[in-house]
């Protein structure tokens, strides 16, 4: 029997995917740095989560409420610390707080996004 998983992620609408269709799969964050491909797929109570391997055998346990969407790629949504620093105009690379308006810091030019 072939198992069915939904993942309930923050993407345009839910979709249902099965582990074949997940492992494999190229896991990307929003800034288009690769973090591994899904390595497997967990099941609990609390949830759905794919198991990452992001090499040098570190794997990372993302649950499908990080997911922003599923294609021939999966996107990750930011950290929440990230999140917090574009909210607040902190630059993530040196920390310097800039208007929150800025798109570059005026420390270090680094894009704030």
């Amino acid at each position: 029997m072939r198992r069915v998983i939904e993942l309930a992620y923050s993407g345009s609408e839910k979709l249902y995917f099965s582990k074949e269709q997940l492992v494999g799969k190229v896991v990307y964050n929003l800034k288009a740095k690769k973090i591994g491909s899904v390595a497997d797929v967990l099941y609990s109570k609390a949830g759905v989560a794919i198991l990452v391997d992001a090499g040098a055998d570190q794997r990372l346990t993302v649950p499908s409420s990080d997911i922003v969407e599923i294609g021939d790629i999966i996107l990750l949504k930011p950290p929440p610390s990230e999140v917090a620093a574009i909210i607040k105009g902190e630059c993530p690379k040196c920390h310097f707080k800039n208007d929150p308006h800025a798109r570059f810091c005026k420390e270090c030019g680094t894009l704030l996004q």
